[in-house]
């Protein structure tokens, strides 16, 4: 099994997703927007999650995007969110870093017959799975890059 996830590991170094589920949506549809940062990365696989913050926010307001401080508003139905996630590891005998990254638009939605029923709507995500001799950083700003100029 081991042979196997190192043989993919090589010969396949990234393998995406990109889908918007609603092409009719604006980045102005979604304000305001919290961006939420998810680290599950270890073995110093994503080292950059301060820049990866600043630059998804900053990228999100030159678009047009009004951000909000608190979870909270998202919670209430009155926000969205961007979460990006990073999950990697470092691999004890090669020493790269394989795992995956995403970035998801979400936002509270209620059900159209039990108006009652709340959950998380998912607008968009973008996801990688990946392998890196160093780390993500580049690989994480590249795909939230990708992933808020879909919005435009």
């Amino acid at each position: 099994m081991r042979l196997i996830a190192l043989i993919l590991m090589l010969i396949a170094p990234s393998w995406a997703v990109a889908l918007k589920f609603n092409a009719e949506m604006k980045l102005t549809d979604l304000n305001p927007i919290y961006v939420s940062i998810n680290d599950f990365a270890s073995g110093g696989c994503w080292t950059n999650l301060m820049e990866v913050k600043t630059y998804a926010s900053d990228k999100l307001e030159l678009s047009g995007g009004v951000l909000i401080d608190s979870v909270e508003e998202v919670l209430k139905g009155n926000a969205f969110a961007l979460n990006i996630t990073v999950n990697a590891q470092r691999h004890k005998n090669l020493g790269m870093c394989y795992g995956s990254m995403t970035i998801t638009t979400e936002g509270v939605g209620y059900g159209a017959k039990e108006p009652e029923w709340r959950g998380m709507v998912s607008f968009s995500e973008y996801g990688l799975i990946l392998t890196s001799p160093i780390n993500f950083n580049q690989q994480v700003l590249d795909l939230v890059s990708k992933a808020i100029d879909e919005w435009r």
